[in-house]
């Protein structure tokens, strides 16, 4: 792709590298309306912006009213089809494939590898986690870009072991602005910082609940079981029998004698009002002052028959203990660690978005360019946002 000029660019379109997806309408050939393209240059001298063809794979120039800019699914769109279409990335993906073929055996097929690893991604997501599957994703990758080199030009483990040092000092000089060059001068600074990285990502990985598991504990929380047997817990707090629990109900000189299903029932009452935040005893004086009125006959000692009903199976239902709900910190200081990684992530990006060609930084072209982000980094630079909000508050 060829690129033109971008003096008087009347949108700010044109990036080195090109990265404005436009999609064409409302020109005079039907053909090209509709279809999509990538802005690579502007014509000061006809006005007009070259438009590299996402199918086609040529370019043409356009007036500024006869493309527009794509909408955030449209750059999914017009960017596979301009990978898709693309000869030199066609010829790149044969040669990995042909690659990638010889090192499998005869009966495996690079097609597999890949159903594999989808499949390995959604139980991932699954059981770890959305935010701890991106953890290791970063981690393999990190781990790619140090090994990966040697391993596809087939170099022996041990030769693997003895260049890691030196593609990791490249990785770090190349990945971390400003700093880098610095830490990857120093062995120490460089060595403190692989361990360090990987004691983050491991921490983050092992460390706290996620996925399937974490979703059960949640839902077992919200269930709001309570926390004891009511006809225990009734017999303890009066030191009474298992079997025949008494209580004094009011002053009246008749006494009345109530089931285990009706201490439960009063238990129940006590608990929604707990959970409604009402005051103590609340609903259990009016329902005891509506049976008083209806029993104006029945004793004053109210007992409990616990072998009324002939089964424990309520019983045994409201034994189970709630589980503790999932602490918000993270994992205390540990926790908080993993708050590292996307801020090294945001100011990477926003390093990238303002860095000028000699070097420095500019806060106005930062604002320009990122609203012209492609739509994968701004939703990486949106999630490393939210995750580092969440670990601090």
């Amino acid at each position: 792709m060829s690129s033109g000029t971008t003096a008087n660019d009347p949108n700010g379109w044109v990036k080195n590298p090109p990265t404005v997806m436009v999609k064409i309408s409302n020109t005079s050939r039907d053909v090209l309306n509709g279809q999509y393209g990538i802005v690579v240059g502007w014509a000061q001298d006809r006005g007009r912006y070259i438009i590299h063809l996402a199918v086609k794979q040529e370019q043409i120039s356009l007036k500024p009213e006869n493309v527009q800019k794509c909408s955030f699914v449209e750059q999914f769109i017009a960017q596979f089809q301009l990978l898709r279409h693309n000869p030199q990335v066609q010829q790149q993906l044969y040669g990995m494939y042909r690659a990638l073929q010889s090192r499998l055996p005869d009966a495996v097929k690079p097609e597999h590898v890949g159903v594999t690893a989808v499949l390995l991604l959604l139980l991932s997501v699954y059981f770890l986690g959305f935010s701890r599957t991106l953890t290791l994703l970063s981690f393999l990758i990190m781990v790619g870009l140090v090994i990966g080199p040697d391993l596809v030009a087939g170099c022996d483990l041990r030769t693997v072991a003895r260049n890691a040092p030196s593609r990791w000092n490249s990785v770090v000089r190349t990945q971390l602005p400003y700093v880098g060059p610095k830490i990857a001068s120093n062995k120490y600074l460089s060595a403190g910082l692989a361990a360090f990285v990987i004691f983050v990502s491991l921490n983050a990985l092992l460390v706290g609940g996620g996925g399937a598991r974490r979703k059960n504990n949640v839902a077992a929380t919200k269930a709001n079981i309570p926390p004891a047997s009511p006809a225990s817990s009734f017999s303890s707090a009066n030191n009474l029998s298992p079997k025949t629990t008494a209580a004094t109900v009011s002053s009246s000189s008749t006494t009345t004698s109530f089931s285990k299903a009706d201490i439960e029932r009063f238990y129940k009452l006590g608990f929604e009002d707990a959970n409604q935040e009402n005051e103590f005893g609340a609903s259990l004086q009016s329902e005891l002052e509506t049976m008083m009125k209806t029993n104006k006959n029945a004793p004053r000692r109210v007992v409990v028959d616990t072998e009324a009903t002939g089964n424990d199976a309520f019983n045994e239902e409201w034994r189970t203990q709630p589980p503790q709900a999932p602490s918000k910190g993270g994992g205390g200081m540990w926790g908080r660690i993993g708050s590292i990684m996307p801020l090294f992530m945001i100011g990477k990006t926003v390093h990238q978005l303002g860095q000028q060609p000699d070097g420095s930084w500019n806060a106005a072209a930062a604002k320009q360019n990122l609203r012209t982000l492609e739509p994968m980094k701004l939703g990486l630079l949106g999630f490393s946002c939210y995750r580092l909000f969440k670990s601090i508050f």
